[in-house]
């Protein structure tokens, strides 16, 4: 997982908890219950003695004026009833376990005690819980009070709904009665509520001028900065001096914030020890439960660590050299709270603010950010940006971009503008620390900043342009403040379309007009797409640079959409991508943050205009961080470390087996996921082969072929339902209608902890194959999936590209007015309710009781919408464990640098092989002639086959099925003909040898024999059997029987 401050912005703080981590939290915080007291002693209430054996209660008998008590209880194993006496001092109540789940107990008086007490506390909790939830039903239906309002039999008023603060206390009252899980699985009373909160706050709303929710807006700003100022509250910190003193660490240290559910532990990027020194931190001082540990130098290397409860302790442990300990920082440890354990009494809920502070405050900027616009709302937030111990810089950040970049025409026209009066010197302090992570903080492998520091130095170039605007002298800036503000502006211009002259920067305008280039031209509104066209017209220049091409030198094509506009709008548009390009290279770790979801950030702006950024810049980023991530090794380093190895039997992985369990156990996909799965990931990280592969049973030794044919069988074996429960052939290709019949969407079915471990098997493998030139993994994907991985926003037509018959289906459905049905008549000819069918056939409630609604004329829209969020969503959890595989071996932010199709390309290669391409790629051994009448047969043979023939071919002579996508994939390979010498070429058939993607071809008399020889080889000869090395040998004598 990513580190916490470079985690999508929409990663809230949870304050989710586990039952059994509460029960521990409470029983180690919470106070005992009073001792009980000889008035209580009453014959027959249940005692408990502490301490006695499987913690058992007994019935009181009596007790005497000196505290002393005669107990009865039953033994289990004999049935036998025994007496003991024991002092009331080592006696509680029977109810003291209970305390956990009823705090109320603690306050019973002396009278109300035993199980009547416990059941009277349950049910008088469980009848305010019903009442509440019953309220917050009722009031989340807001049109139905409309209604009862507006009728005048009805007695209720929308005035009865009290005062806004009413409604927030019923707010925290329904989130402490769901337990704090508020954004999770299922409808909680919270949920209802919130969804009605997310209503209330469009300010188009009419409920919005009612008294109940006129203030509520300001009210929940107000208690979302009283979390927060809690927030800053709750951390605290471990430091050594600054540089380290001594040479040895020793000692123990607790760091609690009190009240917390759970804690981030985080390390100061300066912190760098040597020699064995290092920081182990446990959930308890002996010792015995690490959490983690720390080594080294902290930054780039340190991912923070989350633990439960309100306490860690650090262990300070090793010694560092003597001479060396003066030059080293030392080390800062901070840990702050990520959740609030919730109040014991509700009085205490209603004056705490609500642990969802960053929700509430996201929530009011999307709907209602004028009620934002303070200067005190400003003052705390620069604040929290400058405080070293803030927990969730990131959201900070965002909520103060998103402030600074409001238009001026979603303000109210008869106010100012109240950010004229921010004091914005304050943020541009943070250039200082800006610059030192730039210095000493950029990740080595994706060469990105961290993501609070991305946000940070947008947030500083908003600030200096207002400050410009504002001030006559304008502030003074740097080079890469510049560099953020164009490329701000640029992205603003491509992405809504504005005027060029107005919103983009002068120095680039000037730029282009001293190259006599026709500015006014760029007046032209150009969506992104045709950008795109425009650089594929530029791209067909052979073995040329995008930014050093002339952009003069850009004619008119003969036809296509380019071939409308006049040359010098072409060369003009060609010239400002390449200033957008080159500035983009220049500042690439400030402003590409990798995440699209904050659309109001530079970071997800460069996202969506990512068919604009040209290959060699996207490429150049790419290859940089392969080479970071896994150098490119000679053949002696390679020898000298060899990769872990595999053993493979295929024999065992094709045998017919009426049980699908075993065929699946014994598949090559899980025998190779059994072996890796115990190497450490890292060794994986190669540029050669990630593993060796032993085909047990066949004489084949490993330079190369074997392992690439391990990867086209395992692609067979996922593509094959019978064999793997991990993708399902879409509905398309199942009733043999639309798009896509041979392509595969996530099984969503397949959610048990085995399989999403497959899933995420499937993502290394994936992140193997984009690290190596040569190794592809041919999967046919549907477009979602390939969607999700890069953050593209999926629609309509991803849903038609698997499943047409529900796309169609929907369409008629949201438009059925346009066939001249009415309302009248939808209710005699539509009968669904909302329900969605998966690609496997399940159905599933598009939203609570949904099968109990049923579709109308008015609301289906909404059924579409939602059933459509349905489908493209249904493989979620399994693409997001591919994801989660992924990320182990290459940085994620670095994917929505590509499209879908980009991406799929580089994973997967070119899903149909281009025999042109191929015969580029040709060479010819010494003996063999290009023009040779049997060559000329192999080309013939090749054209004439099908599509999956010819990946077949590719298998046998290569062990892969695709081919490179570009030349630099390419590389110095290429394939290899050989004559296979004989007098009678039509009796043999052709010799592969996929190590070294070569073959040796007979001379064959027709193309009927060449074509029928070459088939029968791609089809049949599938075994490795003609390495004569020992460690050949070796292979075809291993057994292939079953275990």
């Amino acid at each position: 997982m990513l580190p916490d401050e470079d985690a999508p912005l929409n990663g809230m703080p949870s304050t989710e908890t586990t039952q059994a981590e509460i029960l521990r939290r409470r029983d180690s915080k919470l106070p005992l219950m009073p001792p009980i007291a000889a008035e209580e002693c009453l014959a027959g209430r249940l005692i408990r003695p502490t301490p006695l054996a499987a913690n058992r209660n007994c019935v009181l008998s009596s007790a005497d004026s000196e505290g002393f008590s005669l107990l009865s209880f039953r033994v289990p194993e004999t049935d036998v009833m025994n007496v003991m006496q024991r002092h009331l001092t080592q006696c509680q109540r029977a109810e003291a376990s209970l305390m956990s789940h009823f705090p109320e107990l603690r306050h019973l008086g002396a009278n109300s005690s035993g199980l009547g007490a416990v059941s009277g506390a349950a049910h008088t909790t469980l009848g305010i819980m019903l009442v509440r939830q019953t309220v917050i039903y009722l009031i989340a239906d807001v049109e139905g009070l409309q209604r009862s309002h507006e009728d005048a039999d009805s007695a209720f008023n929308l005035e009865q709904l009290g005062q806004p603060r009413d409604l927030l206390h019923l707010l925290k009252l329904a989130f402490h009665s769901s337990g704090g899980n508020h954004f999770g699985g299922g409808v909680s009373p919270f949920t209802k509520l919130w969804a009605l909160m997310e209503s209330l706050m469009n300010a188009s709303s009419e409920t919005t001028q009612l008294p109940a929710f006129k203030g509520l807006p300001r009210l929940l700003r107000d208690d979302a900065l009283g979390h927060i100022k809690r927030e800053l509250r709750g951390c605290a910190t471990l430091n050594s001096p600054h540089p380290l003193v001594g040479n040895k660490l020793q000692g123990c240290h607790r760091l609690t914030v009190a009240g917390a559910t759970h804690l981030i532990v985080q390390m100061d990027a300066r912190s760098k020890l040597g020699g064995s020194a290092h920081l182990l931190f446990c959930l308890d001082q002996a010792g015995h439960e690490p959490v983690g540990r720390w080594q080294g130098v902290a930054e780039n290397q340190w991912r923070n660590i989350t633990v439960p409860g309100d306490s860690v302790w650090v262990h300070l442990r090793g010694e560092v050299n003597a001479k060396s300990a003066k030059q080293l920082w030392g080390f800062r440890v901070r840990v702050s709270a990520q959740g609030w354990t919730p109040p014991e009494v509700e009085s205490q809920a209603l004056e705490a603010p609500l642990p969802i502070g960053w929700h509430l405050l996201d929530l009011l900027s999307k709907h209602r950010p004028v009620e934002l616009l303070t200067s005190h709302t400003f003052f705390f937030m620069a604040r929290y940006l400058h405080a070293t111990d803030a927990p969730h810089h990131p959201l900070a950040a965002a909520l103060l971009l998103r402030l600074l970049k409001l238009p001026q025409s979603a303000l109210p026209l008869d106010t100012g503008d109240p950010r004229d009066t921010w004091p914005m010197e304050q943020l541009l302090t943070l250039g200082a620390h800006i610059e030192w992570h730039v210095e000493h903080a950029v990740d080595p492998v994706s060469g990105l900043l961290p993501l609070r520091i991305q946000l940070f130095s947008e947030v500083v170039a908003q600030a200096w342009v207002r400050l410009k605007s504002r001030s006559p002298k304008p502030p003074p800036t740097r080079s890469w403040i510049d560099g953020v503000v164009a490329l701000s502006m640029a992205a603003r211009f491509f992405v809504d379309g504005l005027d060029p002259l107005q919103h983009l920067p002068d120095a680039w305008l000037s730029k282009l007009q001293d190259a006599g280039l026709e500015v006014i031209e760029l007046q032209e509104n150009w969506s992104v797409s045709h950008y795109a066209r425009l650089i594929a017209h530029a791209a067909a220049i052979p073995k040329t640079k995008l930014l050093k091409v002339s952009a003069k030198s850009l004619l008119v094509p003969e036809d296509g959409p380019l071939s409308t506009h006049s040359a010098s709008s072409l060369q003009v548009h060609f010239a400002l991508l390449q200033q957008f390009n080159s500035v983009l290279h220049q500042f690439f770790p400030y402003v590409y943050t990798g995440y699209s979801e904050r659309t109001y950030t530079l970071g997800a702006e460069l996202c969506a205009l990512r068919e604009i950024i040209f290959p060699e810049v996207k490429h150049g980023v790419w290859t940089k961080m392969r080479d970071a991530t896994a150098a490119v090794k000679d053949k002696e380093w390679n020898k000298a470390n060899p990769p872990p190895v595999v053993t493979v039997n295929r024999h065992r992985a094709a045998k017919e087996r009426a049980d699908r369990r075993a065929k699946t156990k014994h598949s090559v996909f899980a025998q190779l996921h059994a072996q890796l799965q115990v190497v450490d990931v890292k060794d994986l990280k190669r540029r050669d082969r990630a593993f060796k592969v032993k085909f047990a049973g066949e004489g084949a030794d490993d330079y190369g072929g074997p392992y690439r044919e391990v990867f086209t069988s395992l692609c067979s074996e996922l593509q094959n339902e019978s064999v793997l429960p991990l993708l399902l052939q879409t509905p398309n290709g199942q009733h043999n209608l639309g798009s896509n019949r041979d392509r595969f969407v996530m099984q969503p079915a397949s959610t048990s902890a085995e399989l999403l471990q497959w899933y995420e098997f499937i993502g290394v493998l994936m992140g193997i194959s984009l690290l190596q030139k040569d190794t592809v993994l041919g999967i046919n994907l549907c477009s979602v999936f390939w969607k999700q991985l890069v953050q593209e926003i999926a629609n309509d037509s991803d849903l038609a590209s698997f499943d047409e018959m529900v796309c169609q289906s929907l369409k008629k459905i949201e438009h059925i007015d346009d066939e001249g049905v009415d309302e009248e008549l939808f209710s005699d000819l539509i009968f669904e309710v909302f329900t969605a069918q998966l690609s496997n056939g399940v159905e599933v409630e598009v939203c609570e009781g949904g099968s109990d609604i049923d579709v109308t004329w008015h609301n289906r829209k909404r059924y579409c919408d939602l059933v459509l969020k349905a489908r493209l969503r249904e493989g979620r959890v399994q693409t997001h464990a591919v994801l989660r595989g992924l990320s182990t071996i290459l940085p994620v932010r670095l994917f929505p640098l590509f499209s879908h199709r980009e991406f799929e390309l580089m994973v997967c290669g070119t899903p149909d092989i281009d025999v042109a391409d191929l015969k580029r790629h040709t060479r010819f051994g010494v003996s063999v002639n290009p023009n040779d009448a049997h060559v000329q047969l192999l080309w013939q043979v090749l054209e004439a086959f099908s599509s999956e023939q010819r990946s077949k071919f590719l298998s046998f002579i290569w062990g892969r099925n695709r081919l490179p996508t570009t030349e630099e994939e390419w590389g110095d390979q290429c394939m290899k003909i050989h004559t296979l010498e004989a007098a009678t070429g039509d009796q043999h058939l052709p010799v592969s040898h996929t190590c070294f993607f070569s073959m040796e071809w007979p001379r064959y008399s027709t193309f009927d024999i060449a074509r029928d020889k070459l088939l029968y080889a791609i089809v049949n000869c599938t075994d490795m059997d003609m390495d004569a090395t020992a460690e050949g040998r070796a292979n075809l004598a291993m057994s292939i029987d079953d275990d």
